[in-house]
């Protein structure tokens, strides 16, 4: 038995056909509201004033888990997302069924303006974790001459 083995080559010309605008927006608006949030947090944490800088963290966290907590109960926990018609109660009539899946629908994209607040915020965590604990506790010390 003769194996295939040619790949199919990724045209990048077709995946760019296949990028919706709305995506493209939506992605460079998250690189440069990630952009802003790590300038900003950086800029206000390097000023060398404790409590300026503990001001910026908890400003950050607080915004954070409240836009968190926002999205996930404005959503409804996600209950809503993959639900059909056949998975709803029999007691419900279909007008009502196909409003209440419409309604999870709507929600989530009422709602996605948030994540624009809340992936920046979750890249500044990372960043800052990254150079907490990979920056500042392995490769600083290696290169000042020791682990």
């Amino acid at each position: 038995m003769k194996k295939n083995n040619s790949k199919q080559s990724v045209n990048y010309e077709n995946v760019k056909k296949h990028i919706s605008p709305k995506a493209k927006k939506r992605a460079g608006i998250l690189i440069i509201s990630s952009l802003a949030s790590l300038f900003i947090y950086y800029g206000l944490t390097g000023i060398n004033i404790p409590a300026l800088q503990m001001g910026v963290m908890v400003a950050y966290m607080a915004t954070f888990g409240i836009f968190l907590v926002a999205y996930i109960v404005y959503n409804r926990a996600f209950t809503r997302k993959s639900i059909t018609v056949e998975m709803l109660p029999d007691t419900m009539t279909r007008e009502q069924k196909e409003e209440y899946i419409q309604d999870g629908k709507r929600r989530l994209e009422k709602s996605e303006w948030m994540l624009m607040v809340i992936i920046p915020l979750l890249v500044t965590f990372a960043a800052e974790a990254l150079y907490l604990f990979v920056w500042t506790g392995l490769v600083e010390p290696f290169l000042n001459g020791g682990v």
